[in-house]
């Protein structure tokens, strides 16, 4: 099984997204976060992340913590947010990045959205 993991920005949809997306099966866990309205918002608006498997709602905030070794990302989820992988409270990807994307710019960007 390989999780492959990428970032896109999409402007005409006002949001980013990281996703890790296990190619032989199609599932897939998202982390997403509306853009900023204008160029100054950033500073003074903080976006709520979600996250979501691409199918049915997404939960907001549903990270409770986070951490990456090497190319491990592991990730503990609220109680909510884990009822969306069968009461799973922790998951853990061993991910390859996308094209155009390192493991460090994946980690940078969950980083910048994670924050609160």
């Amino acid at each position: 099984m390989a999780i492959v993991v990428s970032y896109d920005r999409y402007e005409d949809l006002a949001c980013e997204v990281v996703i890790f997306l296990d190619d032989e099966t199609g599932d897939c866990f998202q982390v997403q976060r509306d853009l900023p309205q204008t160029p100054t918002s950033a500073a003074t608006e903080s976006a709520i992340y979600q996250i979501s498997t691409g199918a049915g709602p997404a939960v907001e905030q549903g990270i409770v913590a986070w951490q990456r070794n090497g190319e491990e990302f592991e990730f503990a989820l609220s109680p909510l947010a884990s009822r969306m992988f069968g009461g799973n409270a922790r998951l853990r990807f061993e991910a390859r990045p996308g094209d155009g994307d390192t493991i460090e710019d994946i980690a940078a960007h969950l980083e910048r959205m994670t924050r609160r």
